[in-house]
């Protein structure tokens, strides 16, 4: 009976270390992924040419504080940028000063033409902003692709998107379709 039991504890602890070592742990990354300027995510990024992959984990977040934007093309100089996984995107900027800036998005292309966002296997969308109290226009988006730039693509694969303007004085209300 003790030799049963012998066996049944070490295939218990075998396939116990089995199963942590395949399980990563979700990550949680708190800098904007812009392509060729961010250095946090050298370990899961892929440059080819103008083209970013990067590489997240099942259960990985992007969690920004007194952030602008979570995922940004901004110029001509990145082609695409594809996040491959379900990533979920949480911006808080309740005690952010908007007179630093009155435009915040969550997924951006800015100032290029022909560029690509690839997001396709989805994940949620917070955004959490104080208004500017009414002294100045505040712009606060979910995804948006600039006016003025041309041929660009945004895909946001399955996504509830939140966006919480919060203290706002004169509000536009929304319902997606």
């Amino acid at each position: 009976m003790k030799k049963e039991m012998k066996y049944k504890v070490l295939l218990c602890l075998l396939a116990g270390s089995v199963l942590s070592a395949n399980t990563a742990l979700a990550a949680e990354y708190t800098e904007t992924i812009s392509g060729a300027n961010d250095t946090s995510y050298n370990a899961i990024k892929v440059q080819n040419g103008n083209e970013y992959t990067y590489n997240f984990n099942k259960g990985d977040s992007l969690k920004l504080t007194d952030s602008t934007n979570g995922i940004i093309i901004d110029n001509n100089n990145v082609d695409s940028i594809t996040v491959n996984n379900s990533l979920d995107l949480y911006m808080d900027n309740t005690n952010y000063d908007v007179w630093k800036s009155s435009v915040m998005a969550g997924i951006v292309i800015n100032n290029a033409s022909e560029a690509a966002i690839r997001r396709n296997n989805g994940g949620d969308i917070t955004i959490n902003v104080n208004d500017c109290d009414g002294k100045k226009f505040s712009e606060v988006s979910g995804v948006k692709i600039a006016i003025g730039t041309s041929n660009n693509t945004i895909e946001i694969g399955n996504s509830q998107i939140n966006v919480n303007v919060l203290k706002g004085k004169l509000q536009v209300e929304f319902e997606q379709p």
